[in-house]
């Protein structure tokens, strides 16, 4: 990511996106932008499957694991994270 040139918040993003529950528990306040970024990226993974490979599970796994943490962090419930999907299923974006 470094080699690409994007911002420091990005790339630091891109090399910890595996341990975003570490992350997450960090002390309010530090590592903001990080942990906006990740939690917006997990919240997208998960939307969009990007965690399945064709012919196998459709349980995202990783997400189950953390969708607490991440949830939370961003404030929002199983049922708004439910309305943000179909929003965007029925505007095409996002493909069941």
């Amino acid at each position: 990511a470094k080699s690409w040139k994007l911002p420091t918040d990005i790339c630091q993003a891109i090399a910890d996106h595996h341990k975003v529950e570490e992350i997450l528990d960090l002390n309010q306040g530090a590592e903001t932008t990080k942990k906006n970024l990740l939690a917006t990226l997990k919240i997208a993974e998960h939307l969009c499957g990007t965690y399945s490979t064709p012919g196998e599970t459709e349980i995202d796994y990783e997400f189950e694991r953390i969708k607490a943490k991440v949830l939370g962090y961003l404030g929002i419930s199983e049922i708004e994270l439910d309305d943000i999907r179909d929003d965007l299923y029925d505007q095409g974006i996002l493909h069941l």
